[in-house]
């Protein structure tokens, strides 16, 4: 399970950037629903991907370690891991030492390694979501493709504000196949 826990305040896309695609004055009148249409946007990309596309901070919840295989992290890019905990039956946490893992943020998807000689924690778990790993996920700067999709999506869902048939489909194909190297399989 992953939890959001600072959810997203800056979009990766500018209220000017989606007036200028769209080639509208500048109209402080449609900055709501253009600013609506830029987060939906960034969250059916993020859906379809399977990625974070600016940075947040999130949790993920397992239910053990996986000793002694690598935790795989959801949601890439990984950029750092903050911390990981660890219940035990009574429900008491602990915290695991930075210096008894390894975090490799180069490989896609993210992972955390037991540090050389050491081994995840033996423990009696608590019985609901004992492992917590908090970490920050997101890109930097945006691929491109990534930004045309969200602005093809947004200029769509700005002139066609009801149901539409064949057009939607001819822009889902064209989002899907610009989000299509970035969409991470499930693990």
């Amino acid at each position: 399970m992953v939890r959001i826990i600072t959810h997203v305040t800056n979009e990766p896309i500018t209220l000017a950037e989606v007036r200028q695609h769209l080639r509208l004055p500048e109209n402080e009148a449609e900055d709501t629903l253009l600013s609506s249409l830029i987060t939906t946007a960034r969250s059916y990309c993020e859906h379809h991907t399977r990625r974070a596309l600016v940075q947040q901070t999130l949790e993920v919840y397992l239910d053990r370690f996986p000793s002694p295989d690598p935790i795989e992290l959801p949601c890439p890019p990984l950029q750092s891991v903050i911390e990981i905990g660890y219940k035990n039956s009574t429900g008491e946490e602990a915290i695991l030492s930075p210096s008894d893992y390894l975090v490799d943020a180069d490989c896609e998807p993210g992972r955390i390694l037991p540090a050389v000689g050491t081994n995840w924690p033996a423990f009696t778990a608590y019985p609901a979501s004992p492992v917590r790993i908090r970490l920050v996920a997101g890109y930097a700067e945006l691929p491109v493709s990534i930004r045309l999709a969200m602005l093809l999506l947004i200029g769509h869902w700005y002139e066609n504000r009801e149901a539409t048939g064949t057009a939607s489909s001819v822009i889902d194909f064209s989002v899907h196949s610009l989000l299509a190297p970035y969409r991470v399989e499930v693990f």
